[in-house]
């Protein structure tokens, strides 16, 4: 500290003990000379022109109807996973093809198959189920797949099922008159708890 001080005052540079640095290293460095990217010509186009652009845009998408293209096995899109109509018409081409046998069980693991491959396929559903049918892996089915498919079936076939309606509460059981006596005993005992209890079961 007292080196630094003395130094300025006498107009010098403070001594550190270490070599001077060389005189290229005195002065800070040169920014080199490069040119600065120009931005990209964007014609400028007035704010109210720029909304109206995006309104049409938006309205005409609104006009295009989706139409979906029949289900065929060479090219599944989602909608064919969801909707059970379009997966038993998959159901049928995978038939003609010989991919698989024409029984209730053979349509049940289809369709358990297509439920397996929205669960598990996260980024391809669509891809992974074709693969699945192509390569005949039924075996990949689980249970939840197959109770999941059993269900969207029957509503297919038959329509939403009515809700069964609960089974009566069951009545309590008649006591012979020895058990009536030992209940009416228990819960009079003036024992402990744990006594009452014994008894009374």
């Amino acid at each position: 500290m007292m080196l630094h001080g003395a130094a300025q005052a006498r107009g010098t540079q403070p001594t550190t003990g270490l070599p001077p640095l060389p005189k290229e290293h005195q002065q800070p460095a040169r920014q080199a000379d490069f040119p600065t990217p120009s931005p990209p010509h964007q014609p400028i186009v007035p704010a109210s022109s720029r909304l109206s652009a995006g309104v049409k845009k938006q309205v005409q998408e609104h006009r295009t109807p989706t139409t979906l293209q029949p289900s065929t096995l060479r090219h599944i899109v989602p909608a064919d996973l969801q909707d059970t109509g379009r997966l038993l018409t998959l159901f049928a081409q995978a038939q003609t093809q010989g991919l698989l046998g024409k029984s209730d069980n053979d349509r049940l693991t289809f369709l358990a198959l297509a439920e397996h491959a929205q669960v598990v396929g996260s980024q391809n559903p669509c891809g992974l189920f074709a693969a699945l049918v192509q390569r005949q892996h039924w075996h990949f089915v689980i249970d939840s797949d197959e109770d999941v498919a059993q269900v969207r079936l029957k509503t297919y076939l038959y329509g939403a099922a009515a809700r069964a309606a609960p089974p009566p509460a069951a009545a309590p059981l008649a006591l012979s008159p020895d058990a009536a006596l030992c209940g009416m005993c228990a819960r009079s005992w003036p024992g402990p708890a744990g006594t009452v209890r014994r008894l009374a079961s």
